[in-house]
């Protein structure tokens, strides 16, 4: 009897550990479907779906939302096959559990329970994207990784 409880209690665990992977794909699905729409305001796309400190950190998101919405006409460039990539859905996100060891050391400075709010935005046609997540909103959706470094470093807002 004991042995059928601790099953149970495990399958429940998963269950809400895979639940909320889940519904942290699905916004960054959302939030990245969002930006291209423009029938929704950068502003509105911030206050819904990213974590901002101030009234600067408001404005810089801002400006990363329109960056990301408004490529340059080089049709090559990043933020352009990103948009390409998004919008034909083109793309896979991954989890950090699914990193391998070498790509999740990018990430050893975050405390353990940030590291399980990492995700990996794989376009097909450009470079990956790392996102950061927050109970239910973006920490971050840019970051830098300056050559021969190791880690990763997120732009928080």
């Amino acid at each position: 009897m004991k042995a059928l409880l601790l099953l149970f209690n495990m399958l429940i665990a998963l269950s809400t550990f895979y639940k909320g992977q889940n519904d942290q794909r699905q916004l960054i699905e959302l939030f990245y479907k969002k930006i291209y729409d423009l029938n929704i305001s950068p502003e509105q796309i911030v206050k819904d779906h990213i974590i901002y400190s101030d009234t600067i950190g408001f404005e810089h998101a801002l400006g990363s939302v329109k960056s990301l919405r408004q490529p340059l006409s080089n049709a090559n460039e990043h933020f352009s096959l990103l948009k390409k990539d998004i919008e034909n859905r083109d793309y896979v996100i991954s989890h950090f559990d699914s990193f391998g060891e070498n790509e999740k050391t990018k990430f050893h400075y975050l405390e353990e329970k940030d590291r399980t709010n990492v995700y990996r935005l794989s376009p097909k046609n450009t470079i990956e994207q790392y996102i950061l997540i927050k109970g239910n909103k973006i920490r971050s959706f840019f970051g830098v990784q300056k050559t021969g470094a190791s880690g990763y470093t997120f732009i928080i807002y």
